[in-house]
């Protein structure tokens, strides 16, 4: 951050938010050593339970009530920490969702509400990607919005079981209301991009589009263009490669080798009288000194 007298570096975590009027700003979060538990979060004061759930879990494991600092109104929400930066992040429960079956375990009445009031829940039976039964503890995480599974910190396990995975590694079936043909999920699992026609929104207005599905989050993205197209626009054109293979690859160009400056678009020889002597310059070959007799 450059703050006028002083350059300020940090590691920080970037997020976007829409003000008041409407304008996209970014938000800097930085990295603490553990939340401030001795003040109020939004009008809730931690109990030693609170601090303890959060310090070990990342989730407080209960329903709050807390205050919207703008308009006073009181939320029931649910409280999980970042565990990049050791924020808290609270959710409103109207926004929780909480899915029909996890891992082949499909839930019932009571332990939707479990987890709807932000507590743990114990399962048995589960499958594994690999066909395997095993039983673990989830909870709903408020930061990262989805049921995660939780990993006892004092176990060691590998590096592979000890990742925070997503619930969903498979994509829905349905998405907006709008059911997928066998095909389109097939397709959606093996990483590709499906186009789906008639969609609706709120105001009963259709609408087309194009989802894609993420192992890393376990979403099932939205996007009005094409992905695969975006990426491919992204990629350099044949004109435009030997400039980006040199300027931002480290690679030489044979034409140009010798030329200081950066090359400018489609340039793959010398543009002007300087560059094309700085290309004829060539290194002379040191004299041997050779001993008089």
């Amino acid at each position: 951050m450059n703050l006028g007298n002083a350059v300020s570096r940090m590691d920080v975590r970037l997020s976007l938010q829409t003000n008041d009027s409407g304008q996209v700003l970014i938000n800097l979060h930085g990295i603490r050593k553990e939340p401030d538990f001795k003040m109020k979060f939004l009008g809730h004061e931690f109990s030693e339970q609170d601090k303890e759930n959060l310090r070990n879990t990342g989730n407080m494991g209960r329903v709050v009530d807390l205050v919207n600092p703008k308009t006073n109104e009181i939320i029931p929400s649910i409280i999980s920490k970042d565990r990049l930066t050791n924020e808290l992040v609270a959710l409103n429960t109207n926004y929780m969702k909480i899915p029909d079956d996890i891992k082949g375990v499909k839930l019932n009445d009571e332990q939707k509400q479990i987890l709807s009031e932000g507590k743990p829940l114990y399962l048995e039976g589960m499958i594994s990607n690999k066909g395997d039964s095993f039983n673990a503890s989830v909870q709903f995480n408020a930061e990262k919005r989805y049921v995660e599974f939780l990993i006892d910190p004092n176990k060691k396990m590998d590096q592979a079981m000890n990742r925070q995975q997503t619930v969903n590694e498979e994509p829905q079936k349905v998405f907006r209301g709008k059911e997928l043909t066998d095909q389109q999920f097939e397709n959606l699992k093996e990483g590709k991009s499906v186009y789906l026609s008639g969609l609706t929104d709120q105001k009963g207005n259709t609408y087309n589009g194009y989802i894609t599905f993420s192992k890393d989050s376990g979403a099932t993205e939205f996007s009005f263009q094409n992905p695969a197209k975006v990426v491919e626009q992204a990629k350099p054109d044949e004109a435009h490669k030997t400039q980006v293979a040199v300027n931002s690859e480290g690679k030489t160009n044979e034409a140009t080798k010798n030329v200081k400056e950066s090359l400018q678009a489609a340039q793959t020889s010398p543009v002007n009288k300087k560059q094309a002597e700085e290309q004829q310059k060539t290194k002379q070959p040191n004299r041997s000194r050779r001993r008089k007799l």
